[in-house]
């Protein structure tokens, strides 16, 4: 057996994506090779994601790996090396914003011509009009179907085959798709695929349980340990394990039976208690013209989905503040932390002249675009970015 010990240098602690690169080494080697978390106590698979994502690992958390078996040498070596030299650049700092924080006061030319507002947080910039569309948020205490067991093997073979199913499903739209929309799709997949969580589906699947009850006793308890995480970040990877769970009950049982699909219509604002990445990816981007969260923080999938498409989002809205005016049409301004509920003639105005302040500011900036960037005594510059997605 051997071990060794560590401080973890991740900004936001290990969640999916560096867990996923610290699996795919560890799964390398025959060995057992556990993670243990000095400040929690807790232990886990270093095979597993989500038993790693379990340990609630974050910053400045001392840890120790330990190795058994026959290659543990050779294991203890490679997995050293990760630890010091990729392990810290598996992930960087993301944008929070505080769902409480003080909200800014409205311009004053904007807050003469209007009463009609609803406040909250900002996590994605921009403006959108549209029609107030509420929708659904997955809640497993509230499902419309709960099909009956079936003998244990056919639900066995149903559970396997959906799991299946699923990973050749999303295999194939991480292939048409691109940066954050294809990382969010591996980070699912890698859930699907986790031996941990296998072994959780199983161990729900006994006689007298259907594989629905398996799969929403599974998100359940990965919802749990999630929620008992203190860090926002990983508490908010739970809307992750609701979504692959609920692509699971559609994937053995049908769309029939359990849909979360919204054909938008019209342009539209979106309305939800929260909302998970597949219902965002579903949804029609031409338009989707907002979303409005009254749950969710600055860090979730969804959230940073809408960034990645240049969809408004804000979260932390009062429940009920909007439900007056589902339905009608209403600007979400994410730039404010506001949604302006009267449309009135000198409130469209006022949105008009910003659009064409907006437009003027993108027509000259386009026109550097293609310019090398150079300081004023001729040295070049390198402009670059890097996403943050996970």
């Amino acid at each position: 057996m051997r071990s060794f010990t560590f401080s973890c240098e991740l900004p936001n602690g290990v969640h999916a994506r560096p867990a996923g690169h610290v699996e795919t080494l560890c799964n390398q080697y025959q060995s057992s090779i556990e993670w243990q978390n000095e400040r929690t106590g807790l232990s886990g698979n270093a095979k597993s994601v989500l038993s790693l994502i379990g340990t609630d690992t974050l910053l400045g958390d001392k840890c120790v790996i330990t190795i058994e078996g026959e290659d543990e040498e050779t294991a203890l070596e490679a997995l050293q090396s990760f630890i010091a030299n990729e392990f810290p650049h598996c992930d960087a700092p993301l944008e929070q914003t505080q769902a409480d924080e003080e909200q800014q006061p409205l311009p004053r030319n904007l807050a003469n011509l209007t009463l009609g507002v609803v406040r909250a947080t900002s996590v994605s910039s921009g403006v959108g009009r549209g029609v107030v569309v509420k929708v659904g948020a997955i809640n497993f205490d509230q499902l419309p179907y709960m099909p009956e067991a079936k003998p244990l093997a056919q639900e066995q073979s149903a559970l396997k085959s959906g799991i299946a199913h699923l990973a050749k499903s999303i295999e194939v739209q991480a292939k048409t798709s691109v940066d954050t929309e294809s990382e969010v799709l591996a980070a699912h997949l890698s859930i699907l695929n986790d031996e941990e969580f296998a072994k959780q589906l199983s161990t729900n699947l006994v006689e007298g349980r259907s594989s629905a009850q398996s799969v929403i006793a599974t998100a359940k308890h990965y919802a749990e340990q999630l929620q008992k995480s203190s860090s926002q970040y990983l508490r908010e990877r739970e809307l992750d394990i609701r979504d692959v769970c609920f692509q699971l009950l559609q994937t053995i049982y049908g769309d029939e039976h359990y849909t979360s699909q919204l054909a938008l219509t019209e342009a539209s604002i979106c309305m939800a208690e929260d909302l998970t990445p597949s219902q965002f990816l579903e949804l029609d981007k031409a338009l989707l013209k907002g979303l409005v969260l009254t749950h969710g923080g600055s860090t979730s999938h969804t959230v940073i989905l809408a960034r990645s498409f240049g969809i408004p989002t804000v979260v932390g809205v009062k429940d009920g503040s909007l439900d007056a005016n589902i339905g009608s049409e209403v600007y979400l301004d994410a730039n404010l932390g506001a949604i302006v509920t009267d449309l009135s003639e000198p409130v469209v105005r006022y949105y008009q002249q910003e659009q064409r302040v907006i437009n003027t500011v993108r027509e000259r900036q386009a026109a550097f675009k293609d310019t090398q960037g150079m300081t004023e005594d001729g040295k070049k510059l390198e402009v670059a970015a890097t996403s943050l997605t996970q």
